[in-house]
């Protein structure tokens, strides 16, 4: 696929679909802590994107979301976002100034060109692509087998995870992500937020290696826009849910301490392994606010 197949696709985006939402959690820290191995993919890490210095803990979040319509089209999406990362109050330049925190989405898939391009160039998202595989289980149609794989290795995928419907909640319920912002909520997550600041994405011709990087996953260069400056976005949403449990799926290695391996994607660790499936959702993506 080439630059000009892809057609400009500018926010505000208006997405319906279905998908599954889990929270992992590392006590804040007034210091910066390690990020997990796998935070980054290496065509960000080590740039001006890569805030792996700044990590603060808090609340994460895991998403795997199925949209069905969107202004790109249907596509299949994975989001790691690991808690709260320091932000200088203002612009980063000088480098001056008090910290802030703010949820930052470090890692993510998706399963449509056009979706790498629009949402790295519209909010800053790192995004990159992958095959995803959604698949009932024979001994239990109603659990699900996600996995998800690099272009180049379809069948080695680095995140295989069980998703099963809980008893606790054997109807769907209304939820709304206005309610993440109350002060219960807020007071429960630890100050946990649906607003996201992500740092500016370098463009391709500043990274070292980048053809190298981009043609190793199947990737072509003209997919992966930079941004420009620190943009800030609240998406929202309304739907259905219920309560979901998600095990880790081992495979063939010996080895497998998480959803994700640990390379191109971090073996996380979810609360309680439970989580919020989402039979349906309406989300807006709306235009970003510039630092």
């Amino acid at each position: 696929m080439s630059e000009s197949a892809i057609a400009p696709a500018p926010a505000p985006w208006l997405m319906h679909g279905s998908g599954w939402v889990f929270v992992t959690h590392t006590p804040f820290s007034k210091t910066p802590l390690p990020l997990p191995a796998g935070a980054y993919d290496p065509f960000e890490e080590g740039t001006s994107f890569d805030k792996s210095g700044d990590y603060h803990g808090g609340t994460g979040v895991v998403m795997l979301l199925r949209y069905t319509d969107c202004p790109v089209g249907p596509y299949d999406e994975l989001i790691y976002c690991p808690g709260y990362l320091a932000f200088k109050e203002g612009a980063e330049k000088d480098g001056e100034g008090k910290d802030e925190f703010g949820m930052s989405v470090t890692r993510i898939y998706v399963s449509a060109a056009a979706s790498v391009k629009n949402g790295r160039k519209n909010w800053g998202v790192p995004k990159h692509q992958a095959v995803f595989s959604f698949t009932p289980l024979p001994s239990d149609p109603s659990s699900t087998l996600c996995t998800v794989a690099h272009p180049t290795s379809p069948t080695t995928p680095f995140f295989r995870a069980v998703l099963r419907p809980s008893k606790l909640t054997p109807f769907s319920m209304p939820l709304n992500t206005n309610w993440v912002d109350s002060f219960l909520a807020r007071s429960i997550t630890g100050g946990f937020t649906a607003q996201l600041v992500q740092p500016p994405i370098p463009p391709p011709s500043t990274i070292e290696g980048a053809q190298g990087k981009a043609e190793a996953k199947g990737e072509l260069l003209d997919w992966l826009e930079g941004s420009e400056g620190r943009l800030t976005v609240k998406p929202e949403a309304t739907g259905w849910g219920r309560v979901t449990t998600i095990t880790a799926e081992k495979g063939t290695e010996e080895e497998w301490g998480g959803f994700g391996d640990g390379v191109g994607f971090p073996k996380v660790a979810v609360v309680a392994g439970r989580g919020a499936e989402l039979t349906q959702f309406v989300m807006t993506f709306p235009e970003p606010t510039r630092a």
